[in-house]
């Protein structure tokens, strides 16, 4: 099992571009041996279970204290922002855990990640600390 904070799971799918998260899902084609694209695609399962479940109330919350402004953004206004900051800090620093084990950094050779998608993983706790 992997533990981690839902903040920092967060992290892995906010992107104005691709997301660590969907990289991490699409880079089984980039990684040879059958058993490492196993353990991403548990980590991968574990980490689209919990954000699924996360997502509710975050949303909630969003609703709560913003406005919808566009595709997936929202506008908090200063008035809003403390009571905002502070429920969405409470979700964000919630401890869960994922199936999975963190992965080794070198199972990640000649992938599509990034430095800072690897920094992201690293601060979820998704990579093997040696």
């Amino acid at each position: 099992m992997i533990h981690c904070k839902l903040g920092s799971l967060f992290n892995l799918t906010d992107a104005v571009g691709e997301s660590t998260l969907f990289r991490l899902m699409n880079i089984g084609k980039e990684i040879s041996l059958i058993s490492n694209r196993w353990k991403i695609s548990v980590v991968v399962e574990g980490i689209s279970k919990a954000l699924s479940v996360a997502m509710t109330p975050r949303t909630e919350i969003l609703e709560k204290y913003g406005q919808p402004s566009g595709d997936n953004q929202w506008v908090i206004s200063k008035e809003n922002l403390p009571s905002y900051q502070k429920e969405i800090d409470l979700l964000r620093n919630e401890e869960i855990e994922i199936s999975g084990n963190p992965l080794d950094l070198e199972i990640f050779e000649g992938s599509n990640l990034t430095v800072q998608d690897l920094i992201l993983l690293d601060a979820a706790g998704l990579l093997v600390k040696k």
